[in-house]
């Protein structure tokens, strides 16, 4: 099943959304922290250990994989920047994975979500 543009608005344009990707991101970057300082000797590690950076690294890949899904359906239906952005986040979030999903959720997809909350928030009044 293919979203139509006001399915996808609906779906990544209000407070849960925002809160879960926003989860996904800290989990992406607690992965890639993880990664870049896993100077460990597996076979030594303790059974907890072993179990502890699994579940970590599990939750990781999972964070990753709904950021990257979310931040691409926002860039496909929803991101209104000019074209040499939607270029330049486009490469981002292709070569960069999630090296480039978070700072698209950060930069361009939470101020989007952001301003529409607040218009819709200033409407209602």
């Amino acid at each position: 099943m293919i979203l139509s543009d006001i399915e996808s608005h609906r779906l990544l344009y209000n407070w849960r959304a925002v809160i879960l990707l926003g989860i996904s991101a800290f989990l992406s970057v607690g992965t890639i922290l993880l990664l870049w300082s896993l100077k460990l000797h597996l076979v030594e590690l303790s059974q907890p250990e072993w179990e502890a950076l699994s579940f970590a690294g599990a939750a990781g890949a999972l964070g990753i994989a709904s950021l990257l899904v979310g931040m691409w359906l926002h860039w496909i239906k929803c991101d209104a920047s000019s074209r040499r952005w939607k270029t330049i986040w486009f490469f981002a979030l292709l070569l960069g994975m999630p090296y480039g999903a978070v700072p698209y959720y950060l930069f361009v997809y939470l101020p989007a979500v952001m301003r529409e909350l607040q218009n819709l928030k200033g409407a209602a009044k």
